[in-house]
């Protein structure tokens, strides 16, 4: 079962899957809007509601030579400062948050990473 993960604060979320040099192999590592599904099926974006964006994130589907999934948080308008209630929370299988993390450090930048897998 996979977690789930909400961005909160009304941005847009998205996955980066990297491999141990710390970069993404090519566009497929991407999920964002326009790539909801890694070719793994193991990261999905999976919608939106009230300001809180959801990604799916089955780790035991994830490919071996990927290292590590990267959650970030972006904005088309103002900074990440500006997003009221920006957060990452993480949901077991049975709907238990097991973590989160409220962004209060948030500068000018449009986009940061939020958590890492």
């Amino acid at each position: 079962m996979p977690l789930r993960i909400a961005v909160h604060g009304a941005v847009d979320a998205m996955a980066l899957l990297l491999v141990d040099a710390g970069t993404v192999r090519g566009d497929g590592d991407v999920v964002f809007h326009g790539a909801p599904v890694h070719p793994s099926g193991a990261v999905r974006l999976t919608g939106a509601d009230a300001g809180t964006q959801w990604l799916e994130v089955a780790l035991p589907g994830v490919e071996e030579l990927i290292t590590r999934v990267l959650l970030v948080g972006s904005t088309k308008r103002g900074a990440l400062r500006d997003a009221a209630g920006l957060a990452v929370e993480a949901f077991a299988p049975d709907g238990t948050s097991v973590a989160r993390y409220d962004v209060t450090d948030a500068g000018p930048e449009t986009a940061m990473v939020l958590a890492e897998l």
